[in-house]
Formats: structure tokens, C-alpha cells, sequence
């Protein structure tokens, strides 16, 4: 969280900002390596949608790690 207010009130009374649902896989290589994906999808409350253009959000991200 940056600390900072990132969406204004604009007036808005309403409350609920969002929810969202996802998935994740994770594959363990061996000991040290994994490789893991997550997607989802953020789906935008009133509050979001009364106090900007408040936009549902698709995303997909790829990981890979390493412990020594």
C-alpha cells in the first residue's frame, strides 16, 4: 500500500470498493525451484464505479523462484 489516498470520495457514500476472486498453481520443480501462475479478475464495487471510472480488471502473472 503506497499510503496515500489513490481514489478520491468525489462524493460518493458508498462503501463496498470490490472483490476478488482468483486462482493459483504452483508447481515445485525440486527443493530449491517452483514455478507458480495466478489469475483473476477484480470486479469494481459502487464506490469504485461512483468515484472514478471504476473498471472491472483482468491480470495473469508468472513466477518463478529460486532458494538456495
Amino acid at each position: 500500500m503506497p499510503g496515500f489516498l489513490l481514489v478520491a470520495s468525489s462524493g460518493s457514500r458508498a462503501r463496498f470498493v470490490g472483490y476478488r476472486p482468483g486462482a493459483e498453481v504452483r508447481w515445485q520443480i525440486d527443493r530449491h525451484m517452483y514455478l507458480q501462475a495466478d489469475c483473476g479478475i477484480f470486479y469494481a464495487g459502487a464506490f469504485l464505479r461512483q468515484a472514478s471510472p471504476g473498471r472491472n480488471i483482468n491480470y495473469t502473472e508468472f513466477w518463478a523462484g529460486y532458494k538456495f
